[in-house]
């Protein structure tokens, strides 16, 4: 099943951030670790610096702690007790100095080299944000996260450093950023499914360029096009889209982009993710304008899709006849309601197809078929193909077993 998990989503910040991301459970016992060196880290090595900024976490919003001026950690708490950490990042315009200095504070290994992002605050700040809306099921604006926090003096300043640093860059390279506005109109395309809109913004031409998010062109590319992947969920989310579907397709993609290796590849894959999202936003709109019991009857199937679903469970389930459900739902959607519901379990064991090593029979069973020949029926019915033939030809990326 191709379900976020907030393992998943830590695991696809670490991977953005390129810093460490750890778990721990209500009593601050650390139980999960998404870095490069476990051995070698900063809250490893020093337990009583760990359970100071474990002890900074709050339910409210997300918490930052800046170190000496030039390594920023970012602190989330659950209402249930449980916290993360995210960071260190550099916040400075010298990573490598931020590296020193940390090592020497919480007396790391000097013998192993030890590095640090420096990445921009506001991509620290987005995935802050999206990380404590999965964990809290609810939403912070960036204005309030900052208003909220304890050294916000301390934190401004540091931004101060980093667009000094910034200015410095520009001054060097006399280039300037693609425009704000055409990034807005790219995201409000998505946001309300204008394709047209979209392709418009797109084509879009300006004296900017994108930013440059790391030392080497491909690898800056990789980091711009997951950031431009999680903006459109975020963006599918504000347009109806439900946000297991947005944030479990972005961690597909950014997995997917991991594996390019050209510029190109990355930019085609970027705006096919897009696209992507634009047309389930357009979807959903579409089917919010359809007559409300057939709507009503597709959200329920959406809701139940790992489910055996009868005519008579969805027509009580909206509160009508079965008969008249049935004849309804046919005229309006031109199948029968049952050939709906097992063209909707095909179209999401498609995508179990291409993003896991599931067996046939599971994703069978996971789906409510009556047996694994069951479901490679009505899969070839739907598709012409067998599941193993639609796998092998469709596989996106190697998925871990």
């Amino acid at each position: 099943m191709l379900v976020l998990s907030t393992e998943k989503l830590c695991n696809y910040i670490m991977k953005l951030l390129h810093t460490p991301v750890r778990g721990y459970d209500e009593n601050g016992v650390r139980t999960m670790f998404k870095g490069s060196d476990h051995n070698n880290d900063p809250l490893i090595c020093d337990i009583s610096f760990e359970n100071m900024l474990l002890k900074k976490g709050s339910v409210h919003n997300p918490v930052f702690y800046i170190e000496k001026n030039q390594s920023l950690y970012t602190v989330l708490k659950d209402e249930r007790n449980r916290s993360y950490i995210i960071g260190p990042v550099c916040c400075s315009d010298s990573p490598a100095a931020a590296a020193a200095e940390t090592v020497k504070l919480h007396k790391m290994n000097a013998g192993i080299c030890y590095k640090m992002s420096s990445v921009y605050l506001e991509n620290v700040y987005e995935c802050a944000m999206m990380l404590f809306e999965y964990i809290s099921d609810r939403a912070l604006t960036r204005e309030q996260m900052l208003m909220q926090n304890f050294d916000i003096s301390s934190l401004i300043s540091g931004v101060e450093r980093k667009k000094a640093a910034i200015n410095s860059e520009f001054k060097d390279h006399g280039n300037m950023h693609n425009p704000y506005n055409q990034e807005k109109r790219e995201q409000d395309s998505i946001r309300t499914g204008d394709i047209e809109g979209l392709k418009r913004s797109i084509d879009e031409s300006y004296s900017g360029q994108l930013g440059r998010m790391a030392k080497t062109r491909l690898r800056s590319a990789k980091n711009i096009a997951i950031g431009v992947i999680t903006l459109a969920s975020r963006s599918a989310i504000a347009g109806g889209i439900l946000p297991e579907l947005a944030y479990s397709l972005a961690d597909a993609y950014a997995q997917s982009v991991e594996d390019l290796n050209t510029e190109t590849e990355i930019e085609v894959l970027t705006r096919t993710a897009e696209f992507h999202y634009t047309n389930l936003v357009k979807e959903h709109i579409d089917k919010s304008r359809a007559n409300p019991i057939v709507a009503a009857s597709k959200d329920y199937i959406l809701k139940h899709i790992y489910k055996k679903i009868s005519l008579r469970e969805i027509a009580g389930a909206v509160d009508v006849n079965a008969s008249y459900l049935s004849d309804l739902f046919s005229k309006q959607e031109g199948v029968t309601l049952s050939e709906y519901v097992a063209g909707e379990k095909i179209n999401y064991a498609k995508r179990q197809l291409i993003y896991t090593n599931d067996p046939y029979e599971a994703i069978a069973v996971n789906f409510s078929f009556s047996s694994q020949s069951h479901f490679g029926r009505v899969f070839k019915k739907y598709t012409g193909m067998t599941p193993k033939e639609f796998r092998e030809r469709y596989r996106a990326v190697e998925v871990d077993s």
